[in-house]
């Protein structure tokens, strides 16, 4: 199963936790405070650390600041545990990254759920890495197509790419997220290759768990950004895809924050910068199509295509200049009504439609 570290100063409850975890057959490694408990998890590198709060020697909120300083060790998920007096310190716990936290006492099946579902988290990440990877390959071999047909394509089948109309996917209507890195020529400038990589894989990683969490149905990666697409057909009762899509794009200006102190603390004595992005939000209707690529890759293709698609991405540019975070169209923002809070409005012209679209930056949600 999983490697998982438990810190607890209090030794009957520390032999409670170890029990539940190994019955649930994980191998776990214990220590009494916090201090010791932070060299394990250098040492062996946990898939999860569980930690008591108000330990002897050095407390769980103190280990915790030095686990996410740590590159090594810093997106290991942490669940914390404190007394119900304790609750208040909760606040400085989840702002320091703590992943979750349990009061106690607990009840067994507490602490079996938040450990199942960190794991799951963890993993779905990883999956999204690994996704995020083959994407950036799926369109370095578009290119190598494009760059092949366009030297050798008379000399052989006139078309290789394809669309294949039985397999595509039809929306009345749903949202766009289109996320862009409006720093990334400023850091490509001031970070070597190997050290850019690592805060744009940190950044996406977190910025990845966002996009998961509300359910986008489709994500695509184009160079120094992403679009996902949140579809009607995946909603609950309650939460439309707008909604959805916002939440998504308030946690991935969580992520730039997060990415920013680290490149403060990583490169503190170095003028790099900071991340910076914004996310623009569009809605219509959407079309994903299947592309078969018969120039010898052996994959699909399914790209988003739509008069929508194009406006999302043509508001980037605008809404770079404004300095907003998160903007929408006011067709998104009529789906959001009462439901979020709106500053600066502003009306933008685009190719992509023929009249000005009005437009407004959203700052957090209203409930």
């Amino acid at each position: 199963m999983s490697k998982i570290v438990a810190i607890e100063d209090d030794a009957g409850t520390r032999m409670l936790i170890v029990a539940l975890l190994k019955k649930d057959g994980h191998e776990v490694l214990e220590a009494g405070d916090g201090q010791a408990g932070l060299q394990l998890v250098i040492d062996h590198t946990p898939d999860l650390v569980v930690s008591d709060v108000e330990m002897p020697v050095m407390s769980g909120l103190d280990m915790l600041g030095h686990l996410r300083s740590n590159p090594d060790v810093a997106d290991i998920p942490v669940i914390l545990l404190t007394s119900l007096e304790g609750r208040t310190a909760m606040r400085t716990g989840m702002t320091r990254g703590a992943d979750d936290y349990i009061t106690k006492p607990f009840r067994p099946m507490e602490l079996r759920d938040a450990v199942a579902a960190q794991l799951q988290r963890s993993a779905t990440r990883q999956t999204l890495q690994t996704f995020a990877t083959q994407q950036a390959l799926d369109t370095q071999q578009i290119a190598l197509d494009e760059m092949y047909m366009a030297q050798y394509g008379n000399k052989f089948a006139p078309e290789r790419m394809t669309p294949d109309p039985a397999r595509d996917q039809r929306f009345a209507n749903a949202t766009l997220l289109a996320l862009q890195i409006t720093s990334y020529a400023q850091l490509a400038a001031k970070l070597s290759n190997v050290e850019l990589t690592d805060v744009l894989k940190r950044f996406y990683a977190s910025a990845s768990d966002s996009i998961n969490l509300f359910n986008a149905h489709h994500v695509e990666f184009e160079g120094s950004g992403m679009v996902a697409l949140f579809a009607a057909k995946d909603d609950s009762d309650t939460v439309s895809h707008s909604l959805r899509a916002c939440k998504a794009g308030l946690g991935v200006l969580d992520a730039a924050k997060a990415a920013n102190a680290s490149l403060r603390q990583q490169f503190g004595g170095r003028d790099v910068g900071e991340l910076v992005v914004n996310v623009a939000l569009d809605c219509g209707p959407v079309a994903l199509t299947v592309v078969n690529d018969s120039l010898g890759s052996g994959r699909d293709h399914r790209v988003l295509v739509g008069e929508v698609v194009a406006m999302v991405k043509a508001l980037q540019a605008p809404f770079a200049t404004r300095r907003w975070g998160l903007g929408a169209t006011v067709q998104v923002l009529s789906s959001l009504s009462g439901q979020v809070r709106v500053t600066d409005r502003t009306m933008v012209t685009s190719a992509a439609r023929p009249h000005p679209v009005d437009c407004g930056e959203i700052i957090t949600l209203t409930r």
